[in-house]
């Protein structure tokens, strides 16, 4: 599963992922993946987003199904500068 993945949405051939709380924040050089499936957002954290995006865009297309508002975005600048600067104590 992608890192911050805690489960998987949908039955039986469901490719979707739902995430513990901090899916909006990542480390440098990870990717946030986010859309909709099921009236549900669906947000996770990769390295490596095409890997991870190819079963659950594949399994969405057998199924007929669109992912509304799917994104795939890169840590800002700030948010890069404010991970590097935060205080870890």
């Amino acid at each position: 599963m992608p890192s911050g993945v805690t489960a998987t949405v949908g039955g039986a051939g469901a490719a979707g992922f739902i995430t513990s709380g901090g899916a909006d924040t990542c480390s440098t050089g990870e990717s946030i993946v986010s859309y909709r499936a099921d009236g549900r957002i669906v947000r996770f954290t990769t390295t490596t987003p095409t890997q991870d995006l190819a079963p659950i865009l594949t399994a969405a297309a057998e199924r007929g199904e669109e992912l509304e508002g799917l994104t795939v975005t890169r840590p800002s600048l700030e948010d890069v500068y404010l991970e590097l600067t935060e205080d870890r104590s």
